[in-house]
């Protein structure tokens, strides 16, 4: 069955549909306040083009963007209640994840410090100093260059979102439980 999986809490906001761990459609959302505005019609654009039914939805919860992890968590809870369909969730973290064993994605929290998600791990936030324990490390960013400028002496590698990577790290919710991250 056909998948929606939606990321919009991060500064590479995606819309996505899969089937079977291929992807059939793919778009990059703006970030910022014009995400709220395309959001819906991107939205439609795909339900045209592939039309329900849908299996479920798969929603990035963040950490990231209060309005877009807010504006996001509507959307996907208004479908799944409009189509009758499960909403499931993933931190959004691993849509950046590398395709390896041992990684950490790092995202910028800026009010202060950074968000960081290792595999195996739930987000969390750490301060300035506490990324020394990460010295060392291959770090991946969907903004890697804001993290480099932060972070100097550390290596850090831009990551692509990967919507079959998210899906494959969610789990059901309920929808009036869906607890959310964000800075």
């Amino acid at each position: 069955m056909k998948e929606i999986v939606l990321e919009t809490s991060t500064d590479s906001p995606f819309l996505a549909l899969i089937e079977n761990d291929r992807i059939l459609y793919y778009t990059p959302l703006p970030s910022g306040p014009p995400l709220s505005k395309h959001l819906g019609v991107k939205v439609e654009e795909l339900t045209k083009a592939f039309p329900p039914p849908y299996s479920r939805i798969i929603l990035g919860v963040g950490p990231g963007s209060y309005t877009g992890t807010r504006v996001g968590a509507a959307i996907a809870q208004a479908l799944c209640i409009g189509w009758s369909i499960p909403l499931c969730a993933a931190p959004s973290p691993f849509a950046f994840a590398p395709d390896t064993d041992n990684w950490t994605v790092i995202i910028d929290a800026r009010a202060g410090g950074f968000y960081i998600q290792q595999k195996g791990d739930a987000p969390k936030k750490i301060s300035l100093e506490q990324i020394e324990q990460l010295k060392g490390q291959i770090l991946v960013s969907p903004h890697a260059a804001l993290i480099r400028a932060r972070l100097p002496d550390f290596t850090i590698e831009q990551a692509e979102p990967n919507a079959l990577r998210l899906a494959a790290a969610s789990s059901p919710v309920i929808l009036e439980q869906l607890e959310l991250f964000y800075f």
